[in-house]
């Protein structure tokens, strides 16, 4: 928390943030996240990149402050002002020498953004009228960003859905079997094996690439906490070229699974 403190006094931030309280926010495993709040009222998000996954955080962030500053300048296009289009898109609150990210004395990349109040997030739809407003969001996203080339972003993280990639890690480690427990799952096993044609088929189908979310679980939107609307995108840290069918897969799948992410057990699906 004292890191989080004195990297807060990076940032270009009103003087009551200064001394804002801080505590831990959101429920996300990979970057520490933390809500500054000031005496007055005012508040951001300062968080803190985690090293281990993206170890290219310079890349990462130049393509987040991509993304923010193009969606900011297609609501301002469509006539919201900047406290209503702060409400649909995630900022980049720079830092007091311009940038948009700050070091610690480790190294690990920090941002600083503002906070998007009076909002839920859902690890699992309520009903099916919630994952259809959290489909639409994530539509939307992708739509608004089909004008940028994707061969001018990071990638942030290499083979992120390469599904062959990720077949052949697969069956080395039931080769390697180093906790043998490739027998209990035999036919789990065999289920994928009888599959493997399937590991290739969507880069054999032409689909265009283009700039996509690759995270689409439902605690990624922001819901209105009166209205229920879904508002804004968030976690943009593996916006990347991609498949739009990848983003429809990964909602899918989160959309029918009552299990947490960290859940052993994950045969426990929506009926």
């Amino acid at each position: 928390m004292d890191t989080a403190h004195r990297m807060l006094a990076e940032f270009d931030l009103p003087p009551s943030l200064a001394t804002a309280i801080l505590s831990p926010l959101g429920c996300g495993h990979i970057n520490r996240t933390f809500l500054a709040q000031g005496a007055d009222g005012a508040c951001c998000v300062v968080q803190c990149i985690n090293a281990h996954v993206f170890p290219d955080g310079e890349g990462m962030m130049r393509n987040f402050a991509r993304v923010c500053g193009h969606l900011h300048a297609q609501f301002a296009k469509e006539g919201m002002t900047p406290a209503q289009a702060n409400r649909r898109a995630l900022g980049v609150i720079k830092t007091r020498a311009g940038a948009d990210y700050a070091r610690d004395e480790n190294g690990s990349v920090w941002r600083c953004m503002p906070h998007v109040q009076h909002t839920h997030t859902f690890q699992s739809p309520e009903d099916t009228d919630q994952a259809r407003r959290a489909a639409f969001a994530f539509g939307d996203f992708i739509r608004r960003l089909a004008d940028l080339p994707p061969s001018e972003f990071t990638i942030p993280i290499p083979g992120f859905h390469d599904t062959r990639a990720r077949f052949a890690a697969f069956e080395a480690a039931v080769k390697a079997d180093r906790v043998g427990r490739a027998k209990d799952v035999a036919r789990e096993i065999g289920f994928l094996e009888n599959r493997a044609s399937l590991a290739g088929e969507l880069l054999q189908m032409g689909f265009p690439e283009r700039v996509v979310h690759n995270d689409t679980k439902l605690n990624n939107v922001l819901f209105d906490a009166d209205s229920g609307e879904a508002l804004c995108v968030v976690d943009l840290d593996t916006v990347m070229p991609g498949l739009a069918l990848h983003d429809f897969g990964d909602m899918a799948r989160c959309a029918v699974n009552t299990a947490a992410e960290d859940e052993r057990d994950l045969s426990r699906v929506r009926a």
